[in-house]
């Protein structure tokens, strides 16, 4: 498989039919993990977003439409990238999302790191960071170590949420930053890539984001909990509430498919080649 070819399969171990570096202790608990597994093939925010990242990569396509997410979760960007051509393959750090993704049909999964310990340095067309970067402390070190593993021009496709004002309760689920489009494009071009395009997206949501959830954070310091519990409201819509939102978000998706930025909303989406 092409996949294996980039992995240092001698520091795998093949289990299950996933490849085992390591396990390590991720952002979401296992029950979590799991309410979200549930939740995603419904939820309006994973299919817009999923939509917003199908729409730049059929822009700006990796070589052979090959992709490895870092980061995957569940899997659930990985299957759907799958379901539209693109050959895709996961590498995630906790079991357990890698698990939910076997489930869903994934094959190629790694449960580990993705450095030059597990994959070959200037093997890789294309990584996908989707809502990732905002998890690692040292972004900037993490994003210089990434690009060695790339190829010349090889792609990275990012998401991170955007506007540290709209800081709250969701964010603690182990995010460090969520970030301005200027400084996400500056540390990017200082770790070593070309932008080729950036855009924020989700452009309705920031007023709501900080009315329902910024300010009541704010205001309810003493009641703050350590960690961001899963509200399916937030998540999934009734079905006429769910069609609106696609209306209403679809213009973004016309405009991020022509490369065309949007200027405010509560996401940024990225595109950077290695040089």
């Amino acid at each position: 498989m092409w996949f294996t070819g980039k992995l240092k399969t001698d520091a795998l171990t093949l289990r299950n039919g996933i490849f085992y570096g390591c396990t390590a202790e991720v952002s979401y608990a296992d029950e979590v993990h799991d309410r979200l597994f549930e939740l995603e093939d419904n939820s309006f925010w994973f299919k817009h977003r999923n939509r917003v990242i199908k729409a730049v990569i059929d822009s700006m396509p990796p070589k052979d439409n090959r992709i490895i997410e870092l980061g995957g979760g569940n899997g659930n960007m990985a299957h759907y990238l799958i379901q539209h051509g693109y050959k895709t393959a996961m590498i995630e750090p906790g079991e357990h999302g890698c698990k939910n993704a076997a489930r869903r049909g994934l094959k190629n999964i790694v449960c580990g790191f993705m450095n030059t310990n597990t994959v070959q340095e200037n093997s890789v067309e294309a990584v996908g960071l989707f809502d990732v970067l905002e998890h690692i402390e040292d972004d900037a070190v993490f994003l210089k170590n990434l690009r060695e593993l790339l190829i010349e021009d090889g792609f990275l496709y990012m998401t991170v949420p955007a506007h540290q004002y709209l800081w709250s309760e969701s964010d603690k689920c182990g995010h460090f930053r969520r970030y301005e489009l200027p400084e996400l494009r500056e540390k990017v071009k200082t770790a070593g890539y070309a932008v080729d395009f950036v855009s924020y997206f989700f452009w309705f949501m920031p007023f709501p984001i900080f009315l329902l959830r910024a300010l009541p954070y704010r205001a309810c310091a003493a009641s703050r909990r350590k960690q961001a519990i899963i509200n399916q409201g937030e998540f999934v819509l009734p079905n006429w509430l769910d069609r609106l939102a696609r209306i209403v978000l679809g213009l973004e998706i016309d405009l991020i498919a022509k490369a065309k930025s949007i200027c405010f909303g509560a996401s940024i989406i990225l595109v950077a080649r290695k040089i």
